[in-house]
């Protein structure tokens, strides 16, 4: 009897940690609609007037313990690439026909993301574009 205590024991910690690491983050980019809506203002002109949008839906691609990766396309721009979120932060890369983008942002609450964006044109890697960007959950992407 005592043995199978000890075995208990020994192989508790296992289960804990495989049911732990499986739990999906909350909030995340895919549960509630995994099509979010874009809105960036360059950072030169944070008053502006004139700001961008742009629609991006994610995949749930992997979860690596407390990460989760996406894929991600850009449906407003012809653009795809990857995420990561790792507790509220996401950071995402990817590339355009004529463009590579980084953003980093934080989801503030369940449908809304706040952060930064960095885009440039690998012909001229000078011309950096540095914009706020402000996320919004905007249903669910069609279905390919």
């Amino acid at each position: 009897m005592k043995n199978r205590y000890l075995a208990l024991i020994a192989i508790a910690p296992f289960f804990i940690q495989t049911s732990v690491a499986s739990s999906a983050l909350t909030p995340n980019l895919t549960d509630g609609g995994n099509r979010w809506k874009l809105t960036s203002n360059h950072d030169a002109w944070p008053a502006s007037n004139n700001p961008h949008y742009a629609y991006y839906c994610f995949t749930n691609y992997i979860q690596d313990g407390n990460v989760q990766y996406y894929s991600w396309v850009g449906e407003t721009f012809s653009s795809s690439g990857y995420a990561a979120q790792k507790g509220s932060q996401i950071f995402m890369y990817g590339n355009g026909k004529l463009y590579a983008v980084g953003m980093n942002w934080w989801l503030v609450e369940a449908n809304r993301g706040l952060g930064h964006m960095t885009s440039f044109f690998p012909a001229n890697l000078s011309n950096g574009n540095f914009f706020n960007v402000d996320f919004s959950r905007a249903g669910n992407c069609k279905s390919e």
